[in-house]
């Protein structure tokens, strides 16, 4: 005869587990974690306006929210937040998907694409989502655009300059752009 199943107490979980479990829960303390694994040594100032994009953004991630542009002044984690936390958590949550990410320079667009890699290669990343790895090094696809570089997941997802399910468009220069500004 089997044992009855006993849900999990608090005094089970070790604090790496807790720390997981908010972490794939709760997209606000990932914006918080990516900014300590990409600013090192940099105090983070949590603010209302951090915790308004986190929930509009983790909104976007759920598919609650379809269209959502963030206006903030420079140097407010517009960039980590959309660019970088958010298509590290959506394809966490959905290795298979496509997430599209582009800017006005190649060279933002490589800057959010390392940033990117450096976020899901992290051992903390990647116990949080352990389905969700970067194809083996030699197998990355790796194309060199205008819009940066193109990330293969392992099953089959990717980060990429062309056609996704998530888009991303961040800083986007309005002159340069006539067919968004329509």
């Amino acid at each position: 005869m089997n044992a009855p199943v006993r849900p999990p107490s608090p005094d089970d979980a070790s604090p790496q587990h807790v720390l997981q479990a908010i972490l794939a829960k709760d997209f606000r303390f990932f914006v918080y974690y990516v900014f300590g694994l990409l600013r090192p040594g940099i105090l983070f100032k949590p603010n209302w306006h951090i915790h308004a994009m986190a929930h509009k953004v983790s909104q976007v991630a759920s598919g609650e929210v379809k269209r959502l542009i963030i206006t903030v002044p420079p140097r407010n984690l517009k960039s980590i937040i959309a660019s970088v936390a958010l298509p590290a958590w959506y394809l966490g949550h959905n290795p298979s998907e496509r997430v599209v990410a582009v800017s006005y320079s190649a060279e933002l667009a490589k800057t959010h694409a390392n940033d990117f890699r450096r976020v899901v290669t992290d051992p903390l990343y990647q116990a949080v989502f352990p389905n969700m790895r970067l194809a083996r090094e030699t197998d990355i696809e790796i194309h060199t655009t205008l819009r940066g570089r193109r990330y293969a997941t392992s099953i089959g997802g990717t980060l990429t300059g062309r056609g996704g399910n998530l888009f991303i468009i961040d800083d986007p220069l309005w002159t340069a752009m006539p067919a968004l500004r329509s």
